[in-house]
Formats: structure tokens, C-alpha cells, sequence
């Protein structure tokens, strides 16, 4: 019996999740107020969506600061 099988499955199955949710965010974009200095829009976009960020209270996103060990804590 093969015991790859049910790991295969359960990648799969995660792997087309990620590219449903891809395609619907894609077209949400979080408006931070400063949505041109972001590099990676789609990331951004991704964990917004995912509820894993969601910024500052001013709007702000601050891709150029340095991040807290509070907030990775809370991402994590």
C-alpha cells in the first residue's frame, strides 16, 4: 500500500485552495492608504483576505517599518 496516497491527496487538496483564494482576492485588494509603496501587492492582498494582517488603525500599511514581536506573534 502506497502511504504517500492520503499526504498527495491532502497537498492537493491545499494546493487548489490556494489558488481559489488567490484568484478571489485578486480582485479585493486591501486600500491601505499607502497601497503604492507595497511590493507585493498579491501577498499583501493574500493575508488581508486571510485575516492574518489588516494593518494599522490609521489605514496604513508601512511596508517600509519594521515589525514588532507583538505583531508576528499575533500573525502567527
Amino acid at each position: 500500500m502506497d502511504k504517500g496516497f492520503p499526504q498527495k491527496k491532502v497537498l492537493s487538496l491545499v494546493l487548489c485552495v490556494a489558488v481559489m483564494l488567490s484568484v478571489m482576492v485578486m480582485g479585493a485588494g486591501a486600500a491601505f492608504s499607502d497601497q503604492d509603496k507595497i511590493e507585493n501587492t498579491e501577498a499583501v492582498n493574500m493575508c488581508t483576505a486571510l485575516n492574518i494582517i489588516g494593518g494599522y488603525p490609521d489605514g496604513s500599511y508601512k511596508p517600509e517599518g519594521n515589525i514588532k514581536r507583538s505583531e508576528i506573534t499575533k500573525m502567527i
